[in-house]
């Protein structure tokens, strides 16, 4: 990763024949959190009394950017440094939002990282649509999996051997299709949070369309994801489960593509994913306006485990109660799989 303490310059977004860069996985050098709006740290409270010590950085992508990678390491004699979370953000997340789950890991004993996709939060290098007057990106499927590579083997070259990872929407496809497709040795646990279902991302896509009709088609219309979630109405509601001026500060969406969006509905083999030997925890919301129960125990069934729901929207990690019962889930599955020190 590249020091934060130096000037960031982002690498040009890549050409539309995106050519691989080689580079071997290397160690996470973080440093501090530098000053706000990405002073992660600023709780006000003095320091000797954190139990956490936060840094971040960027680590580079076989495409030439820099994905920001965020760590945060529990302090306490009782602190495994060969095991860690790796929170997976979903379709219009970011590093950042997972902040407040790991500042509470951290409390548990835990240390954690999470990490932007590209055209997300610090990551990589946007295109403006003059037209649109917003950021947009397109980016595959296959290149956020190859991110996701990417930020493993670098936390592995750290020193982590048991990586438990979280998977949120989005981002639990993207789990299953590595776990399906890669080399799982240091990869402990997967713990899908409001995870698109192995069948893919159809049905919440039709739902969104049923209910959201021009917000759809503009989003289809303009070639832009991010359309569908410019009225701020439509994002508290689908996404936090409420009003605008209830969704918690810091919640920013980032842009999203479509093309991966599309690429989502693609259904995953779920008897490979299995094959990787992995245990899954399965997990619901129960205000989820975008993953149905069904798909839950759907997606518990074919791995084999019974769903675990939790009260809170879909952006769980966003809720205070939501955010404390999935903690607790995926707590209890790191002791299953990995006693932590007493």
């Amino acid at each position: 990763m590249v020091s934060a303490s130096t000037k960031h310059n982002p690498t040009p977004a890549p050409t539309k024949q995106e050519t691989l860069v080689q580079n071997e996985a290397k160690p996470l050098t973080t440093s501090r959190l530098g000053p706000k709006p990405y002073d992660l740290s600023s709780d006000r409270l003095p320091k000797r009394t954190l139990n956490y010590e936060p840094s971040h950085g960027y680590v580079e992508s076989k495409f030439g950017t820099d994905l920001h990678v965020i760590q945060v390491k529990a302090i306490g004699p009782e602190v495994r440094s060969d095991t860690a979370v790796l929170f997976v953000p979903g379709f219009w997340s970011t590093a950042t939002m997972n902040f407040p789950a790991m500042k509470e890991l951290a409390a548990k004993g835990i240390n954690s990282f999470s990490f932007s996709q590209d055209g997300h939060g610090r990551s990589g290098k946007l295109k403006t649509d003059a037209n649109l007057n917003q950021k947009k990106i397109n980016f595959s499927i296959g290149r956020y999996l190859s991110n996701l590579e990417t930020v493993i083997k670098s936390i592995e070259a750290s020193g982590v051997k048991n990586i438990h990872i979280v998977g949120h929407s989005f981002g639990g496809y993207l789990v299953q299709k590595y776990l399906a497709s890669k080399n799982c040795a240091n990869i402990a646990s997967a713990t899908l949070i409001a995870s698109v279902p192995p069948a893919g991302m159809m049905m919440a896509n039709l739902r969104f369309a049923l209910k959201n009709p021009l917000a759809f088609a503009k989003a289809n219309l303009t070639l832009n994801a991010s359309a569908a979630m410019q009225d701020l109405k439509t994002a508290a509601r689908i996404l936090f489960s409420t009003t605008p001026e209830h969704v918690p500060k810091g919640c920013k969406l980032s842009p999203e593509s479509l093309l991966a969006n599309y690429q989502a509905m693609i259904p995953i083999d779920s008897e490979k994913v299995r094959a990787s030997g992995v245990p899954i925890t399965v997990v619901g919301t129960k205000t989820d306006h975008t993953i149905s129960t069904k798909e839950v125990s759907r997606t518990a069934y074919l791995y084999n485990t019974a769903e675990k729901l939790i009260e809170g929207p879909h952006m769980w990690m966003a809720d205070p109660l939501a955010r404390q019962q999935g903690l607790e889930i995926i707590t209890d599955v790191i002791k299953s799989t990995n006693p932590i020190k007493n």
